[in-house]
């Protein structure tokens, strides 16, 4: 038989075991209600599904914030609610959670309000085991449907900014070309002796002229490229290009400024170099950019070498190396920014509207290449030009233009308007060309 005393012990450890309980039970209850509480007043619907997107459980906020009554949801496909466009995702993120129980779920997807309006949720969720012991998915899920509305909102105000912005600089840009025509026309007249003699003077006098007139052609020339870039208006127009011959054209050209500055040139043309499919007039436009800063940042006497060479076997590349200024990293990182201009030390006017680089890199891309840059300050830069032999994939067909016979307005040069004299002295531009030029030529009084 027990002492009296082991009774007393055995008593005592049973009332200490059940106020034990009732605390660790109070503590459970309490804690229940806490996350009872939290889930019940979140603004996140949670849910449990199993691998056959069976709702196991659902949080009281899915009536708050999807409009469903308690257990409507509960013991249905939640594919039944979710669009028809995203249950492949839906699905494919829910084996993925099963098949990789540490992967945690994350997926977007339109989920059916009970108005019938289609909400977008975020979702995220992981592996947990179903108190019925079945394995499951909890899934915590926000409305962000304004969010996404606000963000297509931002892209469409974008699109739409960048629209009347290029809409703008494309009527701007015509509206300065149409009066250049005319200018540069009587110019040319009257540098020919339609006026009269020429004293020296009015001679450099309309030299002026004219060259400040191309080189306002060439800013608005430069503001049309970035309006139509930013359109997507571009079109490529393919055709052979042998490198070597453009290089040697465009360089003859440039022969003058070379000249002036007293310009050692080097070329080294391999004699194997594969003709490319490729837009002349762009290409070139690339060409003349490069070495025209080259020549812009290197000092008088300097050394721009020109190299054009096989990359590999799908690529060309030009090499334009100067022994100019150079640039600071700084600098060379915001090279290729719209409306960016390196500083100059060798000029005291500002030159350019700091679209070239910009211009020619896109085009570069167009073709499938790219145009890359490395300078040393003080010592020089180098430009690399890559351009595929082949057409790239998405620029193989040629798009037409919009009057239907390869012809753009814009693609000529508006202003290479000739000019003569008919019977009676009048200068005569043509300007067949220049659907902007319609003011008629007036006679010289």
């Amino acid at each position: 038989m027990q002492s009296q005393d082991e009774v007393g012990m055995l008593a005592s450890a049973f009332n200490q075991m059940t106020t034990r309980l009732k605390t660790l039970y109070e503590d459970l209850r309490r804690s229940e209600e806490h996350f009872r509480s939290l889930i019940e007043n979140s603004s996140d619907i949670i849910t449990i599904v199993n691998r056959d997107s069976l709702v196991l459980y659902e949080s009281p906020t899915i009536e708050r914030v999807l409009g469903y009554p308690a257990g409507r949801v509960r013991d249905h496909l939640l594919t039944e609610f979710v669009h028809p466009e995203d249950i492949p995702r839906f699905l494919q993120a829910l084996d993925q959670s099963f098949a990789e129980p540490l992967r945690m779920l994350s997926v977007e997807f339109r989920f059916r309000h009970a108005n019938g309006a289609w909400r977008v949720l975020e979702a995220r969720g992981q592996y947990r085991q179903h108190m019925s012991g079945e394995p499951g998915i909890v899934i915590n899920a926000r409305d962000i449907t304004l969010r996404k509305q606000a963000e297509e909102d931002r892209v469409r105000l974008r699109e739409e900014n960048m629209k009347a912005r290029s809409e703008f600089i494309s009527t701007v840009s015509h509206e300065l070309r149409t009066p250049l025509t005319p200018i540069r026309g009587y110019v040319d007249v009257l540098l020919m002796g339609a006026g009269g003699r020429l004293t020296d003077q009015q001679r450099e006098f309309l030299q002026t002229i004219r060259d400040n007139t191309l080189r306002m052609r060439s800013l608005i020339d430069d503001l049309l490229d970035v309006g139509r870039l930013e359109a997507g208006k571009i079109t490529l127009t393919y055709n052979t290009l042998y490198l070597g011959d453009l290089i040697q054209h465009e360089i003859r050209l440039l022969q003058a400024e070379i000249d002036r500055k007293e310009m050692q040139i080097n070329l080294d043309i391999v004699h194997d170099l594969p003709a490319v499919q490729a837009d002349s007039k762009r290409v070139s436009q690339i060409f003349v950019n490069l070495f025209s800063n080259a020549l812009k940042y290197t000092y008088n006497g300097g050394i721009i070498r020109v190299r054009a060479y096989c990359d590999d076997a799908e690529t060309v590349a030009i090499e334009i190396t100067d022994t100019g200024v150079g640039m600071s990293p700084e600098q060379l990182e915001k090279l290729f920014t719209p409306f960016y201009r390196a500083d100059n030390p060798l000029r005291t006017e500002a030159g350019g509207t700091g679209l070239g680089l910009t211009i020619a890199r896109s085009f570069a891309h167009l073709h499938g290449g790219d145009i890359v840059a490395t300078s040393e300050q003080g010592v020089g830069s180098t430009f690399t030009f890559t351009l595929p032999i082949k057409p790239a994939p998405r620029q193989q067909v040629q798009v037409v233009d919009y009057h239907g016979n390869g012809h753009h307005p814009d693609s000529e040069d508006l202003l290479s308007a000739s000019t003569g004299l008919d019977a009676d002295g009048t200068p005569v531009f043509d300007t067949a060309d220049d659907p902007d030029a319609t003011t008629p030529a007036k006679p010289i009084e």
